[in-house]
Order: structure tokens, then C-alpha cells, then sequence
């Protein structure tokens, strides 16, 4: 078998292809969560409870994304939902070469590790070199070996050193494709490591200086010190602490990555190390809008007591006269229509394409309801529903909304529509969704119309309307219903 040695490692830097990288969509959810921020970590306890929870995943999905221990799903959500407590693991629980004890050991060092990196956070503490190395230390304290190789290559087990960065390379090694070639990764040698962290940590701090977007900065964190490979073993689960670490201090949450992307990580992994560092940002930044649109969905009444009850209610009633909150209202309501725009504009071209190519035989028609128009923006509100519940989120019927609508009759009395929705979700005043579904009708000889519809299976479009006009990128916008159009035409071509 032929050997290939595949650099990785080269000295850190950082350059302008990482500010290029585009966390836009991030940027236009972010606002309704921070502007709850404090609301939510005064007075909610199922806020805590969601914190907690976050916290479990990482540290129970950190674990199996690095081979250490594999349970199910299942399990873990239970150990997600209800705290990790060995008294939860049954006979029937498959934990795949490690014993319960080892397991729970994991799981503890992992969940302190976290716990650490929040107690970092309210310390105000500087990142420096011998704090990484206590985290890991923390991270690390029952693992006692990780794998080696002998003098001969062969692999072996060897101690593992505990904080301390690592004595010997640790260049990890898998076969190519075709089985042929064994491809040998090489990561920072030994000597150049202490080095290599003084200038990680320096770049850093340069960066948080010229305020660097967070997102930008924790995945950048995340390859250099991915690429320099400090430890022996843990430098998986160090990246994603590390760059963890970066998100909390700015606000956000825990970046964890669920066994399902696992892939798509490694891939964006790849792609940072050929210089091309878009997707491994824009894999920090969707699982930060997962939470982010997870904890929208949270009602921060939820579990509150009679004062702080009375605190939100009295708090709400004195914003409702406030000049403020009028000067928001007005806002949140120019943003809502500019949104709308960007769609119904993009829509209406669509539709002059479709009209050009598709036969006359095929009659189209479109219908916009303006999110203002009072009369006629309650239409759908069941379907919209239907939409929200399939995708597992609060649709707030009490705000304005708008729709858009697009019809082929296929075949006389055969009508097939696409119907497009802005509406809110969640609690906050000003986070909505893009969502659709689609109307099937068809009119007898007698006028007597039969009506179904189909919520789409295309994920909701989430964002705030709390950002200022230039921020918003319309793209975001034009590609989300460019994917509900071409949805709804390959309906189309089944029903024709």
C-alpha cells in the first residue's frame, strides 16, 4: 500500500476571505433574539430549562461526533430532555463499547467543560494559552489513554496527557477511496505549537478589537486551532468549545454540531483547509439560527411567578403609550412592507417569465394581499396554521400578515395555487416567517368548487424585522421564493 501525505497545517493567519464569507441571513433573525435577551434571563424559567438543555447536546453530541461513545437518539433526547442521570439508561440502551460508568464519566467532564466556558463568560476573563489548557484538562479528566503509534507505525494506546499540549505528532490517518493509498493528515509538529497558540490568541484579540463579526471569528478560531492540533487527543471537542466560548461572550449560543451534519461539517472543514472558508461559516452561522429560532418559540410567561407576571404585563401596558415603542412600531411595520416588496416585486417577474414561455392554454393569474390590508389579511389563517404546525413553530395570529398568491388553471375548473405567507412567528414583536402551501380546486359543471391543500415541506424563511433597510439582503428573500415557485411547478408537472 502507497503512503500520501496530505499538509493541513500551515503557520496561522488570517485574511480577507473570511470577512467575505456571508452571515446575512444571521443577521436579520439576530435582532429578535437580542432584543429578548434580557427579557428572557430575568424572568423565564423555561429559558434556563432551554439553556440547559443546549448545553446537554453539546455535550452529548460532541462526544459521538468523536467516536468516544455511541448511543441512540433516542437516548439522547432522553438525557436532553430530563438531565443526564445514569438511573435513565435502560438494559435495552445500546452504548456500543463503553461501559454505563465510562459513559456517565464522558458526559460529566464534557457538561463541566461547558459549565466552565459560561463561568468564563461572567468572569470577564482573558482567552490566554493556560486557560485553553485547563479547559481541556477539565475535558479530558477521565479519558485516560488515546491512540499512538509505535515505532513500527502500527497503532497503540498511550496515555493521555491532561492540559499539555502534545510531545509527539499526531497526524491521523484514513484509507483513500479506492483503498489503495493510506493518506496521512499532518497537522503543526510539536515544537511549533506554543508558537502557533500565542499567535492564535493574538490574531484573535486584533480581531475582536476591529470587531470582526462574532460568527467570522469563531469559525476562523475553530480551523486555525483545528489545523494546529495542540493536544493529543480532544481537539475536536477543544474547536467546538473554543469556538463556543467566542458565541457566548457576543450572546449567542453553544456551537454544537448533531451527528446528522456531521458530514457537511467535515466537508466545510475541507473546503477551509483548501482557503475556500464560506461554508464552515455558514455552518456556525445555521446552527446558530436553529436556536435562535428554537428560543423565539419560547413565551417567557411560561413557568413565570405572579410578580414577575406582573412585572412583563405592567412593563408591556407602559410600552404601548410609549413615544419608543411607537417609533418601533413604525419600523417593524416599514420593514414588514419592504419585505413584502422584495417578494411581491420578484414574484410578479417570475410570473411575466412564465407567461412568456409557458402556452396561453395555461391561464395564470397572481393576487397580493399588502400586510396592511386589514380586510383581506386573515385570509388563510387556518392554512398558515396547518404550515406552522408541520414545521414545528407558533404562528402568531394576532399580527399583521401579508400573501401572495399564484394560479394556473391547468385545465378549465382545474386550479392549481400557489399561495406565499409572511406572518409571525414566535413571541417576539418582530420576527416572521415566510412560509406557503398549496390549493387544489376544482370547479364542476355547477359552479360547486371541491378545495384541498398541501402545506409545502420547504423549511419556513425566519427573520426580524428590527434591522435597518440597508441591512437587509434581498437575496435571502429572492431565493427562498425561487424555491417555493420551483417547488410548485414541479407540482405542476404531475397534475398536467
Amino acid at each position: 500500500m502507497t503512503k500520501k501525505d496530505i499538509p493541513v497545517w500551515k503557520f496561522i493567519s488570517f485574511d480577507d476571505t473570511w470577512t467575505h464569507a456571508d452571515v446575512s441571513r444571521l443577521d436579520e433573525l439576530a435582532p429578535a433574539w437580542f432584543n429578548r435577551k434580557q427579557e428572557f434571563e430575568n424572568h423565564s424559567e423555561a429559558y434556563k430549562k432551554f439553556i440547559d438543555q443546549v448545553k446537554r447536546r453539546h455535550a452529548i453530541e460532541t462526544g459521538v461526533i468523536e467516536h468516544l461513545y455511541d448511543i441512540s437518539t433516542g437516548l439522547t433526547e432522553t438525557l436532553v430532555e430530563k438531565g443526564i442521570h445514569d438511573t435513565l439508561i435502560t438494559h435495552d440502551d445500546q452504548l456500543n463499547g463503553v461501559t454505563k460508568e465510562e459513559l456517565f464519566d464522558h458526559l460529566r467532564d464534557h457538561m463541566n467543560a461547558i459549565d466552565y466556558i459560561f463561568d468564563f463568560i461572567k468572569s470577564n476573563r482573558e482567552l490566554s494559552k493556560s486557560y485553553i489548557k485547563e479547559i481541556h484538562a477539565l475535558l479530558t479528566k477521565h479519558q485516560q489513554w488515546t491512540e499512538g503509534r509505535d515505532q513500527f507505525g502500527n497503532k497503540t494506546r498511550i496515555p493521555l496527557l491532561h492540559g499539555k499540549f502534545k510531545e509527539k505528532v499526531n497526524n491521523p490517518s484514513r484509507l483513500s477511496d479506492d483503498g489503495q493509498t493510506q493518506l496521512v493528515f499532518l497537522y503543526c509538529p510539536p515544537e511549533h505549537v506554543d508558537s502557533e497558540i500565542e499567535k492564535l490568541l493574538s490574531i484573535y484579540s486584533d480581531l475582536e478589537q476591529k470587531q470582526i463579526h462574532p460568527v467570522i471569528i469563531a469559525a476562523w478560531f475553530h480551523h486555525a486551532f483545528s489545523i494546529i492540533h495542540p493536544f493529543q487527543d480532544g481537539n475536536g471537542r477543544m474547536c467546538r468549545l473554543l469556538a463556543s466560548l467566542i458565541l457566548i461572550k457576543h450572546g449567542y449560543f453553544p456551537f454544537t454540531i448533531v451527528r446528522i451534519d456531521k458530514l457537511d461539517y467535515i466537508d466545510a472543514l475541507i473546503e477551509a483547509d483548501k482557503g475556500n472558508p464560506a461554508p464552515l461559516v455558514n455552518v456556525v452561522a445555521e446552527r446558530q439560527c436553529a436556536l435562535i429560532e428554537e428560543v423565539l418559540e419560547i413565551s417567557p410567561e411560561n413557568n413565570a411567578s405572579i410578580d414577575d407576571l406582573a412585572d412583563i404585563l405592567a412593563k408591556k401596558v407602559n410600552q404601548k403609550s410609549a413615544e419608543k415603542d411607537k417609533l418601533e412600531q413604525l419600523h417593524i411595520s416599514q420593514m414588514r412592507n419592504k419585505v413584502f416588496a422584495v417578494a411581491s416585486d420578484f414574484l410578479n417577474e417570475q410570473v411575466d417569465k412564465l407567461r412568456q414561455k409557458l402556452p396561453q392554454t395555461l391561464q395564470i393569474r397572481t393576487d397580493v394581499c399588502q400586510p396592511d390590508d386589514e380586510i383581506r389579511n386573515y385570509y388563510h389563517t387556518f392554512q398558515i396554521g396547518e404550515y406552522a404546525s408541520k414545521h414545528n413553530y407558533y404562528f402568531n395570529r394576532n399580527k399583521s400578515r401579508g400573501w401572495m398568491k399564484l394560479s394556473i388553471e391547468i385545465k378549465k375548473g382545474r386550479i392549481i395555487q400557489l399561495v406565499i405567507s409572511l406572518h409571525h412567528f414566535g413571541y417576539a414583536e418582530d420576527s416572521v416567517a415566510w412560509g406557503g402551501f398549496i390549493y387544489y380546486e376544482q370547479i364542476n359543471e355547477n359552479q360547486l368548487s371541491n378545495q384541498s391543500f398541501q402545506p409545502l415541506d420547504l423549511k419556513p424563511l425566519k427573520l426580524s424585522l428590527d434591522i435597518e433597510a440597508d441591512r437587509l439582503n434581498p437575496k435571502n428573500i429572492t431565493s427562498y421564493i425561487n424555491d417555493q415557485i420551483v417547488t410548485f411547478l414541479s407540482i405542476l408537472t404531475t397534475e398536467i
